[in-house]
């Protein structure tokens, strides 16, 4: 879960830096991103068992 969450905090600043963003808005929709795609993981796993 932190390394999906990690993965998009990370993905989100290098495309902030790539496209020269004055706000981090890039960072904070991977991150989010990345939160919910672990979250849907986790609740998959959850109602499997």
């Amino acid at each position: 879960m932190a390394l999906t969450i990690g993965l998009g905090v990370w993905g989100g600043r290098k495309l902030d830096a790539y496209f020269q963003n004055e706000k981090p808005m890039l960072t904070l929709v991977f991150s989010v991103l990345g939160l919910v795609v672990s979250l849907i993981v986790v609740i998959r796993s959850v109602s499997k068992k």
